[in-house]
Order: structure tokens, then sequence, then C-alpha cells
């Protein structure tokens, strides 16, 4: 519920951040009373369960990265504490008429400049990077939004169906180090 309430404030301010607050003040009731469930969850298993996952290893990314430093319910608590308190802050700063930075400064995002290349493999094509872009040669799949950073550049796509059922390696040439 408080995933909803934040997406609708999301969808609905249009750029009028401290006019629907109300409804991020909605979003932390239900993140709190979350909250207080996990806590029971953590006080129920504290000393019933050695590890709240399958897999121990750093490799883990959910719930939260590091499967070895956070192997049970409990060490996950703190986590989502900071969180819950972090959001609590943001609601009251916008309750306040403060902005966060990211939406008051002034900062231009620079686009990735370009590296020339040669795409070798004959089954795959390039376009322009932008909303609403063909992500693929096959299908209606198209990029709901783009970063401001990867607007223009060239990408490849090649068949959706193609790539699902055999795997596709894409070979191309370049002639200087870039990131790919």
């Amino acid at each position: 519920r408080a995933a909803v309430k934040v997406l609708l404030f999301k969808n609905t301010v249009n750029g009028s951040y401290t006019e629907r607050v109300d409804i991020l003040e909605e979003a932390a009731v239900y993140l709190k009373e979350s909250l207080e469930w996990y806590r029971k969850l953590t006080d129920l298993t504290g000393k019933t369960y050695l590890y709240a996952n399958s897999m121990q290893t750093p490799h883990r990314k959910i719930p939260v990265p590091n499967g070895q430093k956070y192997k049970h319910w409990t060490d996950c608590l703190p986590v989502y504490e900071d969180e819950f308190n972090h959001f609590a802050a943001r609601v009251n700063d916008l309750k306040a008429g403060k902005l966060p930075m990211k939406v008051t400064s002034e900062e231009t995002i620079e686009p990735y400049r370009q590296a020339a290349f040669t795409l070798l493999s004959p089954y795959a094509e390039t376009y322009t990077v932008q909303k609403n872009s063909c992500l693929f040669t096959d299908g209606d799949v198209f990029a709901q939004s783009c970063a401001e950073e990867l607007g223009g550049l060239t990408g490849i796509r090649f068949s959706r169906e193609e790539a699902a059922k055999k795997g596709i390696a894409v070979e191309f040439e370049i002639n200087v180090p870039a990131r790919v």
C-alpha cells in the first residue's frame, strides 16, 4: 500500500511536489505499519531460525545485497528502519516546503559521448536510443523512458525471439577504448 501511494504521488504531482504531501503521509503510515510487522517477524524468528535466506554469498541482491552480512531477518531490520526514517524525514521536508537537491539543483546532465564502432553481427541492427525506440527487431517492445546520459547514442537491437530461444552474441569492432 505504501508503494502504491508513492506511485500515486509520483504520477499526480507534475512538478508541484509540496501540494500533495498528504499522499506521502498516507504512504508513511503504511510503511511504518509494515516496519512494525517486520519487527514482529524478527522477534518471532530471532532465536528459532539460523538463516532467513538460502544464498549466503556476497552476490545475493534481494532483499538487500550481500547474503553474508544480511543472512537473517534481524540483520535487515536496521536497513528498513533507516529507510523508514529517511522517508519520513523527506516527507517532513516537503511539508515544510523544502525540496530535495535533485529537484532544486540546476545541474545539467552531460550526455555520454558516442564511440564509433562497426557492427559485425548480420542479424543485428543499430538504432538511436531515445524514448519510444523499438528495442528489438521483432515484436512491439519500446523504451518507456531513457536516461538523459544515453539519449541519442547508438544502440544495437536484435531478435527478441531468437535471443530467448538460442541466445545471441553481438559482435562489433571498436578501435578505441570505450564503455559499453
